[in-house]
């Protein structure tokens, strides 16, 4: 019988030698986003790993989004208290780290609010969301970046 930790292990290697090392990049990221976006907040968090990540070693390569999504979500599923924020953020992050002008993005549910308000946050890489089904972002209306600089 497989243990949750195997089913993990092997759904790692299974993954390219590139794809483990953007998971391997993600975790202190995602780890360090989850611990600061609840001590120091949101906009403080981004400028922090912002500078941290600011410079790409030379031996970096630039990833796909949608690459960069991916290992980020392989690791948030085997951390505890990553939700779609963290997990936004850290794809942020990288996916700046990697030349990709990214935004975050932030939706209210569409039906208005009912007993319980429960946002989603995403990554939007050219306009277009990364990673994230578009049913599922139907049932969001867009509030916008809450990292954009306000003119």
């Amino acid at each position: 019988m497989y243990s949750r930790l195997q089913r993990a292990i092997d759904k790692i290697r299974a993954q390219s030698p590139a794809d483990v090392r953007l998971a391997a990049l993600a975790t202190p990221v995602l780890f360090t986003a989850a611990v600061s976006i609840r001590a120091i907040g949101l906009r403080r968090t981004s400028v922090v790993l912002a500078r941290l990540l600011a410079r790409p070693t030379r031996r970096q390569r630039v990833q796909e989004p949608v690459r960069v999504v991916a290992a980020v979500d392989l690791i948030a599923g085997r951390l505890p208290a990553t939700a779609c924020m963290e997990r936004s953020v850290t794809s942020w992050i990288l996916l700046h780290r990697h030349g990709h002008a990214a935004s975050l993005m932030v939706g209210a549910p569409a039906g208005g609010l009912g007993a319980e308000f429960r946002a989603h946050a995403w990554v939007e890489v050219d306009g277009s969301p990364v990673g994230e089904s578009p049913e599922l972002l139907d049932k969001f209306v867009r509030l916008g970046d809450p990292l954009a600089t306000k003119p």
